[in-house]
Formats: structure tokens, C-alpha cells, sequence
């Protein structure tokens, strides 16, 4: 077929294979079968796939790009891929859309998103870009290249990769993993597991930037169950945003609320609050907010953890590795290294929520740091007295388990245990 659209309508499936020379392409199918489109061009432009039969597979390939500009769905339980032998871009500037497969437990298909990079950019209005995978199958998003997951849109022009129920999220990028929050309001850029299924997310790299606005985080949440692994062979920087804008809640995140095992693990680890000059409440860690879960941080190949507070004088624009759990806090580094920890400036004002400090924090359970990394803790400048609450809004640094044992197996710590600094 050469054809600069096409547009397909089917009741028991739509199968159209060989090197066709399409330009955009969409295709609603109601029983039996699903849609399978196969192109040959430099570029696709996908506007829109619903197929409705139990069981039937959503399934496009283009050997070039593909672009995703319309709602994408295998409502019952079949398979839903996105195939593009170069880059595939999902996501419709002008308003939001969906790529979705099944909408309950009862779903097993699969969904697959593959190209050279792959780009998720949020859309303008009331939302953004959703993608969303229900059921027990897998969700698996390859890249050799670079995945980017941007809110581009505003207001509320988020950009969301979910899997929910037990599905199991895998996201393997050869190169850099970006998530960028944005500049409007509720801007978020997420990936989130939110069931029983694991999250297992793997980079070269991994960068999580907080947006401008207010509110338009950068983040990788497992809320569910299952265990969350997320490994870099490279960095993990994670940078809350609120700089140019003066804003408010900002963040970046590497976060685990639900049950499970959180491990983190790159060669080196840098996180860093935000806030410009005013903000506040900008922030960004690695934290792990369930009641019984353990949390573990891995730094390979003599690499270093940097944990920078921020600079608004709102207050709050603080960074963290930090647990509430009362399973054991575990920091390792497999061949030395160094952890830095450097409060934040900015005199906070009487009224904020707390300093713009940097931590590593148990605050139930057993904390270890192994591997003899040096350490070097540095208090910052500016700061305040303490609110009317009594809250200390001194700009600090501190590693501290508050309930359970603490352990610390390092080269060199400076200042030492006891100085001032």
C-alpha cells in the first residue's frame, strides 16, 4: 500500500503486512481478531488505534520513526507494541493523549516499546501523556539509545509510564534515562509501578530534573508491593528544580511507598535541592517511605555520594537519602570512595518548614555504611534561629539512625565526630 493516510475499520481484525509506504495511519477493530501494521517509511505518524476484541494484539512497525500523535488501545487483554527501527516519539503537543492496555486485573498481555531513543513528552490542557499498562503481563520499554520523559505541556501537562496491578515494569536504556519536570503547574515527568508487580529500571545514565513551575516533579515511584531495583552504570543525578522560577515543590525522586525492597546502585550518586533565591520546599533523594521495606544503596567502581542542600530562603529545598522503615539502611561502596554531604545556604525565613539541609537518614531501623568511603560533612551558611513552632531552620548536615544501630565503616571522616563544622 503507498498512501500518504490510511485509515482502517474492521470487525474480526486488521493484518496488513510487506514494506508498505504509509505516511499516518490509524485503524479501530471491534471482535475477533487485532490491528497489525507493518511500514517501510522514514516516518509514521500513528493518529489513533482502538481495538476492542478479547484478546486481539495491537502491533505496529515502521523500519523509521514512529509518532505516536493519537490514543493508542488494546482494551482487552492482548498485547500492545510500538516497534520503530528509529525513533519512536509519543506524545501530541496540542493535547493528551493515552497508550493503554487492559484496564483490570484480569489482563495478560504484554506491552512493548522499542526504538533507536524513545521520546514521552506531555501535552498541553487538562492532561498530558498516559501510558498505562493493567493486569499480570510485562511492561517492557528497550532502548539502545536514550529514553526522555518530558512534561512538556501546561498546565498539568504531565508525562506518565505506568504499570499497575502485578504487571512487571522493565525499562532498559543503553544510553541516558531523562525525566524533566516542567515549567507550568502539576508538570510532572513519572515512571511508576503502582501494584504488586517489580519495577526493575536500568540506564547508562539516569537524570531526574525538577521543573520551573510549581508542583512538577521528576520521578521514579514504585507505590505498590513489588521490589524496586533501579541501577546506572553510569551517574544518578537528581536535581530539584525551582532555580529560575523561585518555585515550590519541585522535586526529584527516587522513591519507594510501598512494600518491597528499594536498591539503588550507579557508580556515583549526586543530589541536589533546589529553590533559587525565594523558593521553597524543593527537593530531591533517594528515599523509602514504607513501614517495612529495606533500603539499599549500592556505589560501584570507587565513585562518590554528594548530597547539596538548596539555596531559597522559603525553606525546605533540602536533599536525602533517607528511610522511614524500620528495616535496616544499607550504603555500600564496592571498591571505596567518598560521601559528601554540604547543607544548603540561604537565610530561611521565620515562617518555613524546615532548613535546606542534607542528610543520610534511618529513622526505625538499622543504618550501615560499608566499603570504607571517606567522609566529609559540611554545614552551610546562612540558615535561621527556629520558627515560632520551634523548628530549627539552621542550614545542617548529618548522617543519623535515630532508633535502631548504626554502623560506619570509613577511611577518613571530616570534621570528626564531635567538631564543629
Amino acid at each position: 500500500i503507498v498512501a500518504n493516510s490510511l485509515t482502517t475499520a474492521s470487525d474480526q481484525g486488521t493484518f496488513i503486512r510487506g514494506a508498505n509506504q504509509v505516511g499516518s495511519f490509524s485503524g479501530t477493530n471491534y471482535s475477533g481478531n487485532g490491528v497489525i501494521f507493518y511500514d517501510a517509511m522514514p516516518a509514521l505518524d500513528v493518529t489513533g488505534i482502538w481495538n476492542n476484541a478479547y484478546g486481539g494484539n495491537v502491533y505496529v512497525f515502521n523500519s523509521g520513526d514512529v509518532n505516536v500523535s493519537g490514543n493508542v488501545s488494546a482494551a482487552n487483554g492482548g498485547n500492545l507494541s510500538l516497534i520503530a527501527g528509529g525513533n519512536l516519539l509519543i506524545g501530541n503537543p496540542s493535547t493528551g493523549i493515552s497508550v493503554t492496555d487492559g484496564f483490570d486485573w484480569t489482563n495478560t498481555g504484554n506491552m512493548t516499546l522499542s526504538g533507536a531513543n524513545i521520546g514521552i513528552l506531555g501535552g498541553s490542557g487538562s492532561y498530558g501523556t498516559f501510558i498505562g499498562l493493567w493486569g499480570s503481563g510485562t511492561q517492557q520499554v528497550t532502548t539502545p539509545g536514550n529514553l526522555t520523559i518530558a512534561a512538556t505541556g501546561s498546565p498539568n501537562g504531565a508525562a506518565y509510564l505506568g504499570a499497575n496491578d502485578s504487571a512487571t515494569q522493565s525499562i532498559s536504556v543503553g544510553g541516558t534515562l531523562a525525566l524533566n519536570g516542567g515549567d507550568g503547574t502539576f508538570n510532572i515527568a513519572t515512571i511508576q509501578q503502582s501494584g504488586i508487580g517489580a519495577q526493575d529500571v536500568s540506564a547508562g545514565s539516569i537524570l531526574l530534573s525538577g521543573g520551573e513551575g510549581a508542583s512538577s516533579s521528576a520521578s521514579i515511584v514504585q507505590s505498590g508491593a513489588g521490589n524496586q531495583t533501579v541501577a546506572a552504570s553510569g551517574a544518578i543525578v537528581a536535581s530539584a528544580g525551582g532555580n529560575s522560577s523561585n518555585g515550590s515543590f519541585n522535586n526529584a525522586y527516587i522513591t519507594d511507598s510501598g512494600s518491597g525492597l528499594q536498591s539503588v546502585s550507579a557508580n556515583s550518586i549526586s543530589l541536589m535541592g533546589g529553590g533559587g533565591t525565594s523558593g521553597a520546599s524543593n527537593t530531591a533523594g533517594i528515599y523509602l517511605a514504607n513501614a517495612g521495606g529495606t533500603q539499599s544503596v549500592t556505589v560501584n567502581g570507587g565513585g562518590s555520594i554528594s548530597i547539596s542542600g538548596g539555596s531559597g530562603t522559603g525553606g525546605a529545598n533540602f536533599a536525602q537519602i533517607y528511610s522511614q522503615s524500620g528495616g535496616p539502611q544499607s550504603i555500600n561502596f564496592t571498591s571505596g570512595g567518598a560521601i559528601n554531604l554540604t547543607s544548603g545556604t540561604g537565610a530561611i525565613v521565620s515562617t518555613g518548614p524546615t532548613s535546606n539541609f542534607a542528610r543520610i537518614e534511618a529513622t526505625a531501623g538499622d543504618q550501615s555504611i560499608t566499603g570504607t568511603p571517606s567522609i566529609t560533612i559540611q554545614g552551610g551558611t546562612g540558615g535561621g534561629t527556629s520558627t515560632t513552632a520551634g523548628v530549627n531552620l539552621g542550614n545542617f548536615a548529618f548522617i543519623r539512625a535515630d532508633a535502631g544501630l548504626q554502623s560506619i565503616d570509613a577511611d577518613a571522616i571530616s570534621p570528626p565526630p564531635g567538631a564543629p563544622g
